[in-house]
């Protein structure tokens, strides 16, 4: 066994020792495309079995022996941040809380990008990629990363400390090294003079921590150029118990910047502190939160701070509303369990978390304003400080359409603003001119009418097969034509219609035909002129109403037949159908109908049935004889029955049973299933297969049961409820009964 063992651990060390340097390149591009730096990815590579120290000395004296060394850019030592995976956060978001909606789209990369100017005030540090170029009476190029002790090797040259200098800062000090190999670097005379710029290739990656009220805590690597800003956005945003106000930076345990989101939302003012390794966000609970409401621009959860008003509540939100007023505000406070209003005035009140703060709108009342409506040019709402009167209004709003009431106006007034007053305006100022010259009010309406309104029109009327039949106006030299017209013309075609005009006859006070017209002759209906009150009456010649009758059951074919007459012979209409199955019966044929009525009842002696899926209401029509005619109605049903030979026992009976018909009378039936205590002999029905019903007659003290035939149904109805006498009642007969005694032992004493 010990022997397995070590062969085992032998395979694996050798494997891990054993990978080519295509693989091992392949782990540094896929390290790099993440955003780790070089020592990071050593680091990682050891702890997976990997050895990549030549691999990151060769990319690190990569250099060429002539005059010119240049080191081309190699794209894997840039931190690609635009792979970075969002981790999974709480998608819950309260637009409520003021400050929520900066983190509400959170799907752009966030994330510094290398390829804008470096900040003046970034400090260098390990990981981070520069690039050293030459020029002038020398020329070269060096791409290099500071390692882990903040420094960077150039051959000939000893190590030289960068970390935590910015670019301007680190440019000196390395001049200042490589003026021992470029003496050109100090010179003054052109011909020898050399130039050196210093730019930054690839940012470091940082590991960061952030803690607390944030959507997704956890740990971060992020760009070495991000702010705490990049790093809350990382995570999500502010949870909705989380500070807006006091956003702690903690580095080497010691908090070194507090910053405010809300100086940030408002005027764009941000610590230019940049994330450096192990620093850690903390976001706390919030302490003070107010709610505005209100005619406010932002309404919502505002976190105030211990010195901050109400005036500072209202800078945070945007501002007031324009209907806002600004001196009237409305508080409500936590007192023990309940809140209490408190009003003020004062923009420089003092809140309490937990307030609820409303800020009033002006009244929607229009002041100093009168108004003209109806029939005028420019109808609308007129300042009342450059009109006086009446006329003024009508002059300002361009005077009167041509379909304006030329006499009359009416004036609505809320006298004392209390209810409203209507006065009459005479516009004739020759003749009716009342009012016309009257003082306006303020909130005063006058409304000048349609002449239409004064003028009652005759009326003329189209009836029956047209578009739209109905009262129309009555015109003059209006033809029957012109009323078709109007109507949306006819829905029949014109070799089969009938128009016939009816004129009132005043003498006699009835209508009577005057013109009657067998086919749309356009010529003769264009030439013959309506008078007021005409009714003209379009319907269909020789109309043959159709209906559908539909037949099931035991038939051959079953289905829905179009018939032309009312009245059908049953058995004409049951050979068309192909006539009867062989389980038909001839003693189970009936109609049904849908029927319109109040409750279930039987309805000449046919049964009354309600449909509870489709709450349709029928009734069912026997047939005793095919030979017979019936007169149809439209979507009838023919309905023919099985051959049956049991016989249903149900209603008021101890089991609804079903037996063999046997040939005998009803008791031997109602003995089979039994009638319980609320049943009664006289309630009995008897539905037979046809839909015919028979009850149970008394005769003087004989009782006479209905006939049972096979197929039929026998139902047991209950017992008629006997009247209860009320306590009313009783004390009514008691009383009448103390009465009697009395009256008779006054009667019978001596």
């Amino acid at each position: 066994m010990k022997k397995i063992i070590f062969l085992f651990t032998l395979f694996i060390s050798f494997h891990s020792y054993s990978q080519s340097n295509d693989e091992l390149f392949n782990f540094y591009s896929q390290m790099k495309s993440q955003g780790f730096s070089d020592m990071q990815i050593k680091d990682i590579a050891r702890s997976k079995g990997y050895n990549i120290d030549q691999l990151l000395k060769g990319s690190n004296n990569l250099k060429n022996n002539s005059s010119i060394n240049t080191l081309e850019k190699d794209p894997t030592l840039q931190s690609d941040y635009s792979n970075y995976v969002k981790p999974k956060i709480d998608s819950t978001f309260n637009e409520n809380v003021f400050g929520s909606q900066y983190f509400k789209n959170i799907s752009f990369d966030f994330s510094p990008q290398v390829n804008i100017a470096t900040p003046s005030n970034y400090q260098l540090g390990p990981g981070d990629g520069l690039i050293i170029s030459l020029w002038g009476a020398s020329q070269a190029t060096y791409q290099l990363e500071i390692d882990r002790e903040g420094k960077i090797l150039i051959d000939g040259l000893g190590p030289i400390y960068l970390n935590g200098y910015t670019l301007l800062g680190a440019k000196a000090r390395i001049t200042n090294a490589l003026s021992k190999i470029y003496v050109g670097l100090n010179s003054k005379i052109e011909q020898e003079k050399v130039n050196l710029d210093l730019s930054l290739s690839a940012t470091r990656s940082v590991f960061i921590s952030i803690i607390g009220q944030v959507k997704a805590p956890g740990i971060y690597t992020l760009n070495g150029m991000s702010s705490p800003i990049h790093a809350l956005y990382a995570a999500g945003g502010i949870s909705s118990q989380g500070s807006y106000r006091n956003v702690q930076l903690v580095r080497k345990g010691k908090v070194i910047d507090t910053i405010d989101l809300y100086q940030y939302f408002n005027a764009g003012d941000l610590s230019d502190l940049f994330l450096k390794d192990q620093d850690v966000i903390r976001v706390p609970y919030y302490q003070n939160r107010i709610t505005l409401e209100g005619e406010v621009k932002f309404s919502g959860s505002f976190e105030l701070k211990e010195n901050e008003t109400l005036n500072d509540l209202i800078q945070y939100s945007g501002g007031f509303t324009p209907k806002a007023q600004k001196d009237n505000f409305l508080i409500s406070r936590i007192d023990s369990s309940s809140y209490t209003s408190i009003s003020t005035s004062k923009s420089n009140f003092n809140l309490e978390s937990g307030d609820k703060v409303f800020v009033y709108s002006i009244s929607d009342q229009e002041n100093q304003k009168v108004s003209i409506s109806g029939e005028v040019l420019i109808p609308g709402s007129y300042s009342l400080s450059s009109l006086e009167t009446i006329q003024d209004l009508i002059k300002v709003s361009k005077g009167f359409t041509r379909d304006a009431y030329p006499l009359y106006a009416s004036l609505y007034r809320r006298h004392n603003n209390a209810k409203e007053m209507l006065l009459s305006v005479g516009l004739d100022s020759k003749g009716f001119d009342i009012n016309l010259n009257e003082p306006l009010q303020e909130q005063d309406s006058l409304v000048v009418y349609n002449k239409n309104q004064f003028i009652v029109k005759d009326k003329v009327q189209v009836v029956g097969r047209v578009s739209e039949p109905g009262l129309y106006d009555f015109y003059q030299a209006m033809s029957v034509q012109d009323l078709l017209g109007q109507a949306q013309g006819i829905t029949l075609a014109e070799n089969k219609i009938t128009i016939i005009v009816s004129s009132r006859d005043e003498i006699q006070n009835d209508y009577k035909k005057r013109f009657e017209f067998d086919s749309f002759d356009l010529k003769q209906l264009a030439t013959t002129y309506l008078k007021p009150g005409d009714i003209v009456s379009v319907s269909e010649k020789n109309q043959v109403e159709s209906i559908s009758i539909q037949v099931q059951g035991e038939i051959k074919n079953p289905g829905t037949y179009i018939q032309t007459k009312r009245e059908n012979s049953l058995k004409s209409l049951i050979e068309l159908s192909g006539g009867f199955t062989d389980f038909a019966s001839e003693n189970s044929i009936y109609i049904k109908r849908e029927l319109v009525i109040q409750t279930n009842q039987l309805l000449n002696d046919s049964l009354v049935l309600q449909d509870q899926k489709n709450e349709n209401k029928f009734t069912f029509i026997p047939v005793a004889d095919l030979n017979e005619s019936y007169y149809f109605q439209d979507k009838d049903q023919l309905i023919i029955g099985k051959k049956s030979n049991d016989i249903a026992i149900n209603g008021e009976v101890i089991k609804s049973s079903i037996v063999k018909y046997k040939g005998s009378g009803l008791k031997f039936y109602l003995n089979k299933a039994g009638i319980n205590s609320n049943g009664s002999k006289k309630e009995i029905l008897v539905i037979y297969p046809n839909k015919d019903v028979s009850a149970t007659k008394n005769i003087l003290f004989f009782r006479k049961y209905p006939k049972i035939t096979p197929g039929s149904e026998i139902l047991v109805g209950k017992k008629p409820e006997r009247a209860k006498i009320s306590t009313q009642e009783l004390i009514g007969i008691s009383s009448g009964l103390s009465t009697l005694v009395i009256v008779l032992s006054s009667l019978l004493s001596p």
